[in-house]
């Protein structure tokens, strides 16, 4: 398949499966916007997790407080995870 660009990409993989309405998708608070505007565009929410200081890539801990949190609230189910290398 091809694509125009790095969001279309994205965008691609969360619709081929099957990401949308009522989905989280957590993201990398450190990160480009186009993460967060794939998963808009497929009409999911994205979660935005902290990042290791020390790393740049998603804490671990904070991830999983923000599934805990996502599940507790029961209003959207937790569906992916996009990670983002920076560096």
């Amino acid at each position: 398949v091809l694509c125009g660009n790095g969001t279309e990409a994205l965008e691609f993989a969360l619709m081929g499966d099957g990401v949308g309405a009522g989905d989280a998708v957590f993201i990398p608070a450190f990160t480009y916007n186009a993460t967060a505007s794939a998963v808009i565009m497929v009409g999911a929410t994205p979660v935005f997790v902290d990042v290791d200081e020390r790393t740049f890539n998603i804490d671990p801990a904070d991830l999983a407080a923000k599934v805990a949190a996502v599940r507790r609230d029961g209003t959207l189910v937790p569906r992916a995870i996009i990670p983002v290398d920076l560096f």
